[in-house]
């Protein structure tokens, strides 16, 4: 005699899970989860990343082994913002002293349409220097693990490189201005204190324990990844410039 089912009406289950709800049993789908608020965020806003700037002064340590699972394109973004909101500041703070110091001199100058456009090329032009400048150090961090014999781990450095820019935001006017709103005055000032000191232990750590780098040759690749590239960035940038100024002056002997 067939089994009678127990169930009225009767109901149709999954044969893997034997659940009357499931949909179709799959394989889980694997998400990464970080503790970085700007990468574990859906769609990171403002909120995000202001949090994310905070965390790299309170929760570097819980970062660090994050790094290499990092999305470039959230990396980039965060960098580019933090340093775009940080050189907006800084902008904003020297045409406030100008107005101030000399107010008929800047009364001139905001009658012209040509200081804004000055002005807005200078805040974003800064804004992807120091990008850049992050990116070049973070690049010649990794050639120098490499040299040492590390494995490769491009996007770890650089992600470490690109994150560090929440560094250059906190320790900026807009900085401090929402440490103070936001934490208060006693601990906002000291959360802009600590981001001016923690570079030094967050590189140190990175080295030691994410690229297992001996104690006695941190400090040293840590010294010459700065070195490194500033020398590029005098060789790119700095060569140009003198060579285009010394043709200028000698094409005026010649006149």
């Amino acid at each position: 005699m067939p089994p009678i089912d127990s169930e009225f009406p009767p109901q149709v289950r999954c044969a893997r899970c034997d659940q009357a709800e499931c949909q179709g049993c799959s394989p889980p789908r694997r998400v990464e989860v970080t503790c970085i608020e700007w990468e574990s965020a859906a769609v990171p806003g403002p909120r995000a990343l202001w949090r994310t700037t905070c965390q790299s002064v309170t929760a570097w340590s819980a970062w660090l082994p994050e790094l290499s699972r990092c999305r470039p394109r959230r990396a980039w973004t965060f960098a580019l913002l933090s340093e775009l909101t940080a050189s907006t500041s800084l902008c904003a703070i020297g045409a406030l002293a100008i107005g101030l110091v000399f107010p008929n001199f800047a009364r001139i100058l905001a009658q012209r349409t040509s200081t804004w456009l000055w002005l807005l090329t200078a805040t974003l032009g800064f804004a992807l220097f120091m990008v850049a400048l992050h990116a070049l150090w973070a690049l010649c961090l990794e050639l120098l693990l490499r040299l040492e014999g590390k494995r490769a781990d491009t996007d770890s450095s650089l992600s470490f490189g690109l994150y560090a820019c929440g560094w250059d935001l906190l320790t900026s006017p807009a900085g401090l201005l929402l440490a103070v709103v936001t934490l208060g005055p006693k601990s906002g000032w000291q959360c802009v204190r600590q981001a001016a000191l923690v570079p030094k232990h967050a590189l140190t750590d990175y080295l030691l324990h994410q690229r297992d780098v001996r104690p006695d040759r941190a400090m040293t690749i840590a010294v010459l990844s700065f070195l490194a590239s500033v020398l590029v960035l005098i060789l790119t940038c700095g060569l140009p410039i003198f060579a285009s100024v010394f043709g200028q002056l000698s094409l005026l002997r010649l006149l």
